[in-house]
């Protein structure tokens, strides 16, 4: 699995839950679609992919396969939580034994080859030179039997996880489901409170302020009120009216005016940015809390 496309990739091998993380140290190019749908264009990136490998005991290859998806999908929401960008499984799961290594990644699909069957070398356009190693966070590094008692905690994450993968074609979706994942935070803080309007009542209140008692843990308290306005703005309006706020109508492709910044291209750029980083800052707060909690 590997980040697309990003330079960064994990420093050393690293073991998230059951899932063993090796780092290939090579890199894949590979032709990704045209933002523009221009007939015949089309752009290169290179990322640097890590093999992924456990195991899944099963009387039915079939059924271990399916269930393998599983740990496989939450290490691909860890390792992009953990490192801010969007890693995704580009093969597998499949079979391997266990003295048998992956043979190179050349050997894979989706690999750009040159004419005379080799990758093709790193240049300016694919950000060039190494690879970033990097190390976990130790919140997330320790994270998988914390989501493993806190069901509700590891649906944060995979909300965080769907936004990220979204984000650049859905941005209005995206942002909801960061909205989401710190709302799950925030639903663990304090009690859930039902509305007083009369004694039959099951209707929950309350959800914005513990939205804010989750940002607050992460952003300054200056940004808390701003963050929780765009949120429930934008959110409420995706969630209940269907509306778009991104360039998603045009396709992806905001429009662009010579004296003002095009509300679509603003919303995509700055509001979902801004959104994500404060929901990724909530969910690592979390992690390191419950962790914490857990020790004690």
């Amino acid at each position: 699995m590997n980040a697309q496309p990003d330079t960064r990739t994990l420093a050393d091998v690293t073991a998230l839950g059951p899932v063993t993380l090796t780092p290939t140290g090579q890199h894949i190019c590979e032709w990704l679609p045209g933002s523009d749908m221009r007939i015949g264009w089309r752009r290169r990136a290179t990322t640097w992919p890590v093999f992924a490998r456990g195991s899944e005991p099963s009387y039915d290859p079939i059924t271990a396969l399916q269930r393998a998806r599983v740990p496989l999908r939450r290490a691909c929401a860890l390792l992009s939580l953990a490192l801010n960008d969007c890693w995704d499984a580009r093969l597998g799961p499949h079979p391997l034994p266990a003295d048998q290594e992956p043979p190179p990644v050349q050997h894979y699909p989706h690999v750009l080859l040159d004419p005379d069957g080799t990758a093709p070398e790193l240049g300016q356009d694919d950000g060039g030179g190494p690879p970033t190693g990097l190390n976990l966070p130790a919140e997330v590094a320790a994270a998988w039997p914390v989501l493993d008692a806190n069901p509700k905690l590891a649906r944060a994450v995979e909300a965080f996880y769907e936004g990220m993968k979204l984000r650049s074609v859905h941005p209005s979706v995206a942002f909801m489901m960061y909205v989401v994942a710190i709302e799950a935070v925030g639903n663990g803080l304090e009690e859930r409170t039902l509305c007083e309007c009369c004694p039959d009542c099951q209707a929950e209140v309350g959800a914005q302020r513990r939205f804010r008692l989750a940002l607050a843990k992460a952003v300054p308290k200056k940004q808390v009120h701003s963050l929780s306005a765009s949120a429930y703005r934008y959110r409420s309006l995706t969630a209940h009216q269907g509306q778009l706020h991104g360039p998603e109508a045009s396709m992806g492709i905001p429009a662009y005016t010579t004296f003002q910044v095009e509300p679509t291209r603003a919303f995509r750029d700055e509001d979902v940015a801004e959104m994500r980083a404060a929901s990724r800052g909530v969910l690592l707060w979390a992690l390191a809390n419950t962790a914490d909690q857990a020790d004690r």
